[in-house]
């Protein structure tokens, strides 16, 4: 990771890297990200919504990214709102924001969606299921898992697809196939910390129905080391074996 910033970059990209600096717990660095988002934003601040993901904070994230969604329009910030109601386990209140924020997804327009959101759409999907609405469900996850967005050609070009369809998969109740497809994913080629939420794969609801499986549980420990290497073996000069004494000491078994 770069602790620079580059030159006056869009406010929403400084945002995005305030986000990449919560998930690895960097707070100096998360909040600095946050102090040129104002500057380059008239006057928009964002720290309270950073100190909220540095504090786990759910309910704080909730209320200051709708804020800042309703200063900015800038969808993200709704989004973030939905998956940090779906985390504190309020479903209801994600959903009319997720259809807002991607109206294609009351039809069968799946194909309109970018590679980036499409998570967000399993969201939508595990929302409904939790609310009681498993046709709905059922029919957004079928569509996704059907569409050329979740093919194979789709996932060879961009790996980290791959935890969309898992995901797909475990909210439409194929356990089999998604602890099947998470067996098999080599974690070097994956990114970190997909969702827009930036938490670890085992604290996404999209993911619930897997956390006590053996397979998900390698592959979130697999995760969780690679964000801990990648935060503090260069920045605070830990070897490598006391970040793996570290993830062990928190409930994590490293497997080769």
């Amino acid at each position: 990771q770069e602790r620079a910033i580059a030159a006056e970059p869009e406010p929403l990209m400084l945002y995005l890297i305030s986000s990449s600096y919560t998930s690895i717990g960097w707070a100096d660095e998360a909040l600095d990200a946050a102090e040129k988002y104002r500057q380059s934003s008239d006057g928009i601040d964002i720290s309270r919504l950073v100190q909220a993901q540095l504090d786990r904070n759910f309910d704080s994230i909730a209320a200051e990214s709708t804020a800042v969604f309703e200063e900015t329009g800038e969808s993200d910030f709704a989004v973030l709102s939905a998956w940090a109601e779906a985390t504190a386990g309020r479903c209801a209140a994600s959903i009319p924001v997720l259809e807002n924020q991607y109206p294609s997804l009351k039809g069968e327009i799946i194909e309109y969606m970018d590679n980036d959101d499409l998570l967000d759409a399993v969201l939508l999907a595990h929302c409904n299921a939790e609310t009681g609405n498993a046709s709905e469900s059922a029919r957004l996850t079928r569509a996704l898992l059907t569409s050329d967005l979740l093919s194979e050609v789709a996932m060879r070009a961009a790996p980290g697809l791959k935890l969309v369809r898992i995901a797909a998969q475990a909210v439409a109740g194929d356990k089999r196939a998604a602890l099947d497809g998470i067996a098999a994913i080599d974690i070097r080629t994956m990114p970190l910390a997909v969702s827009k939420i930036a938490l670890p794969i085992d604290d996404l609801p999209v993911f619930e129905s897997l956390y006590n499986e053996d397979a998900f549980r390698n592959y979130a420990t697999q995760e969780r080391y690679q964000l801990s290497q990648q935060a503090r073996l260069l920045a605070a000069g830990e070897t490598e074996q006391e970040i793996v004494a570290q993830v062990k000491a928190a409930g994590y078994e490293l497997h080769n």
